[in-house]
């Protein structure tokens, strides 16, 4: 009957809308969730790097024992 198949014709219709908008949403998540990563990534390296530095400089120049000051009596 035409009802049935304008009523499928329909149906397809938004079913294919809905996957395309469904599929762009996930492309918008998985490019967020990328971006997410690749800050987290990047602070994660600044963090890492800062604490080698301090390492280094710890290595370097090994820490000297202060003198205990005698009071100026």
């Amino acid at each position: 009957s035409i009802a049935k198949s304008r009523r499928e014709k329909t149906y397809t219709l938004y079913s294919n809308e809905n996957k395309y908008v469904g599929n762009k949403l996930l492309e918008g998540q998985k490019k967020s969730v990328l971006d997410t990563n690749s800050f987290a990534d990047t602070k994660t390296t600044c963090i890492t790097r800062s604490m080698k530095r301090l390492l280094d400089v710890a290595e370097e120049s090994p820490p000297k024992r202060l003198a205990k000051s005698s009071p100026a009596s």
